[in-house]
């Protein structure tokens, strides 16, 4: 099954500050100041920076964590074929960027798991 990473997330409290480091790092241009959210193209991948949430998740919303996406084509036997193998897969689930699965590595990280119509 074909599958390609599509975004790395960082989540932060201040995101402004981590957005100027990446976009000096990239060469990219200087962000405009006082955002919560800021986005990088890095050769079709996202570099997502986000400032993290005081408030807990909504109920079936991942939380605020720096985690991976990858692109899958079908998201509903990936979920069943990780499940099978003994992973907890929390999803799939319809978010407003598409929808997506998570679970979780054996360091604890978040992976996200995200369809093509995602």
């Amino acid at each position: 099954m074909k599958r390609r990473v599509i975004e790395v997330a960082r989540f932060t409290k201040q995101p402004g500050e981590l957005a100027m480091f990446y976009a000096d790092l990239l060469g990219a241009s200087t962000p405009d100041p006082g955002r919560d959210a800021y986005s990088f193209d890095v050769e079709g991948v996202d570099l997502f920076i986000h400032s993290v949430s005081e408030e807990p998740a909504e109920p079936g919303w991942p939380k605020d964590v720096d985690h991976v996406a990858f692109q899958v084509e079908d998201l509903d036997a990936e979920c069943e074929r990780l499940s099978s193998a003994g992973y907890e897969v929390l999803g799939p689930t319809m978010f407003p960027w598409g929808r997506s699965a998570f679970l979780y590595d054996p360091d604890g990280r978040m992976v996200e798991l995200r369809g093509l119509e995602g």
